[in-house]
């Protein structure tokens, strides 16, 4: 077994016990400890203090209630490294003390079994994954801070009751998980629901053939619900309207960004794109596959979900997000392959095709779409309050913005009647 140590309010209560034969009884002993103090750290968790919350090779929970030293520096390393694998960090045993105060109060706050086995891990969004029972019903119950909870689990619950009255005839109406529960308080947030089969893909975890299978396997509800979808000016308008003020809001690449909101307000089909449901977030590792055979069996966290906006902002955020993890790289070094025919690789290329042969849509409108894609990207972050971080947006600005400066000065948009029109700059708020 691994290596435990936990760390409670300061207090050692279980010092390196070692794998072996002799401490079974004190590993199920560091456990039920650890059980008995889950107030504790659920206490920890509601306080905002999960900078004092690392992982012990991603299998147990370490909780230091003081801050970090030097020494420290291997462990929290290894530590957020399974942290963004995602890997279990607690694994609550069946044959734990199930009549622990501490392990009935944690199953007791997230609706669950506490006979059952259950396991789950951190996020980055100060919330707490973990998988378990209700009623003997395989279940996912999902804890959170107040402000993470009111961030993404309130929008999560929104828009799965609005599948549960609205979508039941939409294309991925069945890959969506049902709400059991839902609890937001001042303290904490819980959202309890149904635990869809298979597992999430790493796209830098696979070959690039499986990477190209499983992205068109999750493409084709997005591109089902395109053409299901029908033009809607008025909304798509103003979606292109509230991008055109982001040259005023990033003040460093106003440039940059004017040029791109008039290559969009340029382009003759801008009005034309099909307006449906989009996820806002749909990537290989918010899509759930089964094998044998390969197939999409899930779509989870649906925070970022709008009932009418463009899906092919979805298919072009699942390849460059797919692509980009893939190659360890940033979407800004990805994006520029939709846009410059003479970058892109074989693999996009034949993404792309693939939309193209299956909508109404050509080269050319994926094109303006993925500069839509590109400032909602930073859209989103500016709405999410994340302020300016100088490294990321050096990353999703810097190829991006050369290739937009290009484009604007070696092409000229094509407007129905064949007539060549340069994209006018969008003028300063």
């Amino acid at each position: 077994m691994t290596t435990l140590l936990f760390e409670l309010l300061g207090a050692q209560v279980a010092p390196g016990v070692d794998t072996g034969d002799a401490p079974a009884k004190s590993t199920r002993a560091a456990l039920n400890l650890f059980f008995r103090s889950s107030l504790q750290l659920i206490h920890a968790l509601m306080s905002r203090q999960l900078r004092d919350c690392v992982l012990l090779q991603g299998d147990f929970l370490l909780y230091r209630s003081g801050p970090l030293s030097l020494c420290d520096t291997g462990l929290v390393r290894r530590a957020l490294a399974s942290l963004w694998r995602r890997q279990p960090f607690v694994l609550l045993h069946a044959d734990a003390d199930a009549d622990g105060p501490g392990l009935r109060a944690l199953c007791e706050l997230l609706e669950l079994d506490a006979a059952a086995q259950l396991s789950g891990f951190l996020t980055y969004h100060e919330i707490m994954i973990v998988f378990g029972e209700q009623d003997g019903r395989p279940v996912v119950s999902k804890l959170a801070s107040a402000a993470a909870g009111e961030a993404y689990l309130a929008p999560q619950h929104k828009a799965l009751e609005w599948f549960a009255r609205n979508g039941a005839d939409t294309p991925v109406a069945r890959h969506v998980p049902e709400v059991l529960a839902f609890k937001q308080t001042k303290d904490y947030g819980v959202l309890v629901q149904s635990r869809l089969p298979g597992a999430p893909t790493d796209p830098a975890a696979v070959t690039e053939a499986e990477l190209e299978r499983r992205l068109a396997l999750a493409a084709a509800p997005l591109i089902e619900l395109h053409r299901r979808g029908a033009p809607d000016e008025a909304h798509s308008g103003e979606f292109l309207d509230q991008l055109s003020r982001l040259p005023g809001i990033y003040g460093d690449y106003r440039e940059p960004l004017r040029m791109a909101a008039g290559i969009l307000n340029a382009w003759p089909r801008r009005l034309e794109v099909p307006v449906v449901l989009m996820h806002g977030d749909y990537h290989l590792k918010n899509v759930l596959f089964e094998d044998s055979p390969l197939r999409v069996s899930g779509i989870i966290d649906w925070d970022r979900f709008k009932p009418r906006g463009w899906a092919l902002l979805d298919a072009l955020h699942l390849a460059v997000s797919s692509i980009a993890s893939h190659r360890r790289t940033g979407f800004g070094q990805i994006l520029p392959e939709i846009w410059n025919d003479e970058l892109r690789s074989p693999l996009m290329a034949r993404y792309l095709a693939d939309i193209i042969d299956r909508t109404e849509m050509d080269f050319e409108a994926l094109r303006h779409i993925a500069v839509a894609l590109w400032m909602n990207y930073l859209w989103y972050r500016h709405v999410d309050g994340q302020g300016v971080d100088a490294g990321w947006m050096r990353a999703i600005m810097l190829a991006p913005a050369r290739e937009i400066r290009d484009w604007s000065q070696r092409s000229r948009c094509v407007g129905q009647n064949g007539v060549e029109a340069r994209p006018a700059m969008v003028p300063d708020e």
